[in-house]
C-alpha cells in the first residue's frame, strides 16, 4: 500500500487523531467485508459477488464514514475504496476478516500485511481477538498480542484491541460468569494496548470498576441489532467511565433481509436504507458521544 500524503504523519498514528474535539472516540467499523458478503448471501468468489459488495461498501463509505471521529478499514475489501482525502482518523486491521475462524484459532495474518504496512498508511492498528482466559489457546493469544503491541511501539503507532469475550461449550450462559471472565481477561490484556474496545460489561458498577482498573481508556462495542439497546448501553458506558464507542454491522443489520422476488439482495432498497435510517442512527450516536462531558 502507498503512504498516503494527504494525512498527517506524526498525528494520525496515535489515538488523539481518533478523537472528536470534545475527546471522545466515535469508531465506525466498515473491516470485515467477509462478513458483510456472507450475511447478504454473496459469493465473493465470483465479479458478480464483489460487485455487489462494493456497491454496499461504497454506500456504507459515503453516507457514514464523515460522521464519526475514526474509521476502521481492512486491506481486503475496504481500503481501497476509501476516498484518498479522507479527513477522519484511519484505523487498519491487522488479522484477517476474509474467512470464518471459530473462537478458540489464533488470530491469522495475510502475507504482505502487517504492522509496518499500517504504519506506512498513516493508520492506528487493529487487533480483533476472541477470547477466554481458560481456552487452550489462551497463553498463546496474549504472546501474539503482547509482541504486536511491542512492535507498535516500536514503529510508533498506536494499537486498539478488540476484545471479544465467549462462553465455553461447557461454561453457564450467565451474565455474572461472563462479567467475571471478561474483568479477568481485562486483567491480562489491559498492558498489551493503547486503547481497548470491549462488550458493555453488564452493569454500571461493571463498567466503572473497569474504568477504574485501567491505565488508559476504553469504549464500548456495540453490537446488538437494536438500536435503542445500543444507545442505552452507550450511554451507561459513558456515565461510568468509557471513553466512546465503537459499532459496525449493528447499525444495518436489517438490510439483509431486503431482497427481490429471486432473494437476491435488493440493492435498491439496502442503499436506501443505508442513506436514511442507518445514517441517521451513526449521527445520534456521535452526537451523544460529543455532548458528553
Amino acid at each position: 500500500w502507498q503512504r498516503r500524503p494527504s494525512l498527517d504523519y506524526t498525528s494520525n498514528m496515535h489515538l488523539p487523531a481518533l478523537q472528536s474535539d470534545s475527546e471522545t472516540f466515535s469508531i465506525l467499523e466498515l473491516d470485515d467485508g467477509y462478513r458483510l458478503a456472507t450475511d447478504l448471501g454473496l459469493d465473493i468468489n465470483v465479479q458478480g459477488g464483489i460487485d455487489q459488495l462494493n456497491i454496499v461498501l461504497k454506500s456504507l463509505i459515503s453516507n457514514l464514514a464523515s460522521q464519526p471521529s475514526a474509521v476502521v478499514a481492512d486491506p481486503v475489501f475496504s481500503l481501497s475504496l476509501m476516498m484518498d482525502d479522507i479527513e477522519k482518523g484511519l484505523i487498519l486491521r491487522l488479522d484477517e476478516a476474509n474467512k470464518k475462524i471459530s473462537n478458540e484459532a489464533v488470530p491469522q495474518f495475510a502475507s504482505q500485511w502487517g504492522v509496518d504496512e499500517i504504519s506506512n498508511n498513516y493508520a492506528v492498528a487493529k487487533l480483533e481477538l476472541n477470547y477466554h482466559p481458560a481456552e487452550e489457546a489462551a497463553l498463546n493469544k496474549k504472546k501474539i498480542t503482547a509482541e504486536l503491541f511491542e512492535y507498535c511501539q516500536h514503529v510508533g503507532i498506536d494499537l486498539l484491541l478488540k476484545l471479544n469475550i465467549y462462553h465455553q461449550p461447557d461454561e453457564t450462559k450467565d451474565p455474572i460468569v461472563l462479567q467475571e471472565t471478561q474483568f479477568q481477561a481485562i486483567q491480562e490484556l489491559r498492558d498489551s494496548c493503547h486503547l481497548l474496545s470491549i462488550q458493555y460489561p453488564s452493569n454500571a458498577l461493571a463498567a466503572a470498576t473497569i474504568t477504574a482498573e485501567l491505565d488508559h481508556p476504553w469504549v464500548v462495542s456495540l453490537n446488538n441489532s437494536d438500536h435503542d439497546r445500543n444507545k442505552n448501553e452507550f450511554r451507561a458506558a459513558l456515565e461510568n467511565g468509557a471513553s466512546g464507542f465503537m459499532i459496525g454491522s449493528g447499525l444495518w443489520s436489517e438490510i439483509y433481509g431486503l431482497r427481490q422476488e429471486d432473494e437476491s439482495p435488493d440493492l435498491t432498497a439496502i442503499e436506501h436504507f443505508i442513506e436514511t435510517t442507518v445514517r441517521d442512527r451513526v449521527i445520534e450516536l456521535v452526537r451523544i458521544a460529543n455532548e458528553f462531558n
